[in-house]
């Protein structure tokens, strides 16, 4: 799993260690089990903590995100549903303790708006190419898309900056990607990256629309070819 900046990952918490700490960090709100809180831990009640990805091999990536609890709700079976959202990133300096839950020393990583005149067009390309995406997607899945789901106020409403931590929240399930964007330090250089893996799909996608449609069966109608149909009993 990879957090980003500005984004929101819901999490689903059941095992006992992650009750624990997120029971810590969510003290003082209503339905959170006392029995489970930290009282001693320097995090409770703080309902912030930090998301670093690892890999398949259990190696831990540098930089992480920071998150803080927007929501939550307590299951009937003692399991912790939590809306997180990303605020900014950080890179692990020194691990203080790998169990039961990892702690570690960290650098927070703060970006600057970049509001320069190659960032602000590389994000109103990639606007473009994020709204076309939506309207294939919604063409090719035959479904209705409400005003917002067209246009998400994201697009529009986000700074080139945060804008670029959104779009590569949109990555779903390319982990490795979405690690790199997050790690690198240039707005541009990952507008840049996101403007070709998005671009690409675009591509991809509008080539296999029109393939559909090349091959679609012909519309029948009450004259013409297509509506000749062969007798049921055969020749006379």
């Amino acid at each position: 799993m990879v957090a980003l900046p500005g984004a929101v990952t819901p999490l689903n918490i059941f095992e006992a260690r992650y009750r624990v700490l997120f029971s810590t960090l969510l003290a003082g709100d209503d339905g959170v089990e006392d029995g489970l809180i930290n009282h001693e831990s320097p995090f409770c009640g703080s309902k912030k903590f930090g998301i670093s990805h690892v890999n398949s091999e259990g190696g831990v990536s540098q930089v992480g995100t920071l998150l803080k609890i927007e929501g939550h709700q307590q299951l009937p079976d003692g399991q912790i549903t939590t809306f997180n959202r990303g605020l900014e990133r950080y890179k692990i300096m020194k691990v203080i303790q790998k169990q039961p839950v990892l702690i570690a020393e960290v650098e927070m990583m703060p970006e600057e708006d970049d509001t320069s005149p190659q960032a602000r067009q590389l994000a109103a390309d990639l606007v473009t190419i994020v709204k076309q995406l939506i309207e294939l997607n919604v063409k090719m899945r035959k479904i209705k898309a409400t005003e917002s789901e067209l246009n998400p106020p994201e697009l529009t409403d986000l700074h080139p900056t945060r804008l670029s931590f959104f779009l590569a929240s949109l990555l779903l399930d390319n982990y490795m990607q979405q690690q790199a964007l997050l790690s690198l330090d240039s707005t541009v250089e990952r507008l840049e990256i996101e403007k070709e893996v998005l671009g690409n799909t675009l591509k991809y996608l509008s080539a296999r629309y029109a393939l559909q449609g090349a091959f679609a069966p012909a519309a029948t109608g009450s004259e013409g070819e297509a509506d000749k149909q062969p007798p049921t009993a055969g020749p006379d």
